[in-house]
């Protein structure tokens, strides 16, 4: 097995250095040697082809997960933090305004902003990035 992978180790070398080079068949057992400068055209992947299907596969396999898997666990972490929230958090939003929850409706939270904390404004909860923990509950050291 180990010799196999130094074999194809050290023709990927010699690919690399010479871009036209085909493997020669034969294993040098009897049987005349081609001519010097003769390409002789055989198989390069003694497993006929077994690698490029599995290396197919495993590349589908990976394109489904980033594309299907991954989206769908973070829209369920976005849907648990949105679900946590409650009235009186802290949050940041997409555009990066701190703000206080003051109302929880349907499809949208109202936050209040600003220093005197007068400014109430409607924002979509899709639009809350993320919750931050209340001052109260800070603990202060």
């Amino acid at each position: 097995m180990f010799e196999i992978a130094l074999v194809r180790f050290r023709f990927l070398i010699n690919l690399i250095a010479d871009p036209n080079l085909v493997a020669p068949q034969g294993g040098g057992g009897g049987g005349a040697a081609p001519p010097p400068g003769d390409v002789v055209a055989g198989p390069i992947d003694p497993m006929g082809g077994v690698t490029n299907i599995l290396m197919i596969v495993v590349f589908l396999g990976l394109i489904v997960f980033m594309l299907f898997v991954q989206p769908r666990k973070a829209a369920k972490k976005k849907k648990e933090m949105l679900d946590a929230l409650k009235v009186g958090d802290m949050v940041i939003t997409t555009s990066g305004f701190y703000g206080r929850i003051v109302e929880d409706n349907d499809d949208c939270f109202v936050l209040e902003f600003g220093d005197p904390r007068g400014v109430r404004i409607p924002v979509r909860k899709e639009a809350v990035e993320g919750g931050k923990p209340k001052a109260d509950d800070v603990k202060k050291s």
